[in-house]
């Protein structure tokens, strides 16, 4: 609810106002992240012009606002006039405004510097905080940015509500009404100054708004930024960790390698050794070869059929080898066919 509602009755000389007005005043509660608070009065005016006679209904009137009208009636001998009690609310509406944008403003400044300035080292937080932007603080810039709107909107509300009530008092000036006390005229110059400062300081709120959304936009990009490092960052780690796995198993196997090694030599030299002797008791066993004694000195004889075994050897030594060789040339060209599919494949891909 909000604005304002007049109403002038001619024939029966009354007229009548109504407006809703929203000030901002320290809550006193130190524990909240926020010490403001917004609040609303509301007034209703009931003027008889035949009589003079003045009705005031003030709805959640401020205690500083009955302070002041208290102290005014003990200090002077002139007792508040009915225009005061209007310029008393439109000083309430537009006085601590200046304050609260000055609190705001301060918020914004911190966020801005921590946006200009935002960095990262290796994904941690450096000792000062101050230089590292998070994303509680796009956070904060937007219930900054919806603070700002809401005051944009109080600020614009009061601003015309006042105006109209400034208009509707200048209209009942003395030569009109011969009833009305000539200070209206002071207060409609006072009601001018808060509506004045009203509009400044709704000017003031807008351009708060505008560096509101360029300093969001730049922490935004600030905060994924370093977001992006700080995966990028932990990606990196992961991989340094997987390759470092990868390099002590490497290292056991190279271990056992050379173990097995050092085993296979083992059994190569065995095998050097029993492989001829094995040869040669098969040799003897089948008689091929044998010992003449009858002769002096003694000597070998070998038997008749010894050729036939010295070419069945030969041969299956001729078909092993060739057998050997024709495997690895197909081995050869699969693997060249192979490659070549798989270069093929790169460049489509490319």
């Amino acid at each position: 609810m909000g604005g304002f509602q007049a109403q002038n009755q001619r024939d029966s000389g009354v007229s009548e106002y109504c407006y809703l007005l929203k000030y901002v005043e320290k809550n006193g509660r130190a524990h909240l992240s926020d010490p403001w608070s917004i609040r609303q009065t509301a007034i209703y005016h009931r003027f008889v012009h035949r009589s003079d006679d003045h009705t005031f209904i003030i709805l959640n009137s401020s205690a500083s606002s009955r302070q002041r009208l208290l102290r005014t009636k003990a200090e002077t001998t002139l007792l508040p006039t009915w225009a005061d009690v209007h310029t008393l609310a439109a000083s309430r509406a537009s006085a601590q405004w200046r304050a609260y944008l000055n609190e705001l403003e301060e918020k914004l400044e911190f966020l801005k510097s921590k946006a200009h300035n935002s960095d990262t080292l290796n994904g941690v937080e450096k000792a000062d905080s101050f230089t590292f932007l998070q994303y509680t603080d796009v956070q904060d810039l937007e219930v900054l940015h919806d603070k700002t709107l809401r005051i944009i909107h109080i600020l614009t509300t009061n601003f015309d509500a006042l105006r109209s009530l400034s208009f509707h008092l200048n209209r009942h000036s003395p030569s009109t009404h011969p009833v009305v006390d000539l200070t209206i005229v002071q207060d409609c110059g006072r009601l001018q100054v808060c509506i004045t400062e009203i509009a400044l300081q709704r000017q003031r709120a807008e351009t708060i708004v505008k560096r509101l959304d360029a300093v969001g936009q730049l922490s935004l990009i600030s905060v994924r930024a370093l977001e992006a490092l700080h995966s990028s960052g932990r990606i990196s780690t992961g991989l340094m960790k997987l390759a470092q796995t990868d390099s002590n198993r490497m290292l056991d196997l190279s271990k056992k390698a050379h173990y097995d090694s050092r085993s296979l030599k083992t059994i190569t030299v065995l095998t050097l050794v029993y492989l001829p002797a094995s040869f040669a008791s098969q040799l003897l066993s089948m008689g091929y070869v044998s010992l003449n004694r009858d002769k002096n000195p003694e000597s070998l004889q070998f038997a008749s059929e010894f050729w036939i075994f010295v070419v069945l050897t030969v041969i299956l030594l001729v078909a092993t080898i060739g057998a050997w060789l024709l495997l690895e040339h197909r081995r050869a060209k699969r693997r060249a066919h192979d490659d070549e599919e798989v270069g093929t494949s790169s460049q489509e891909k490319i």
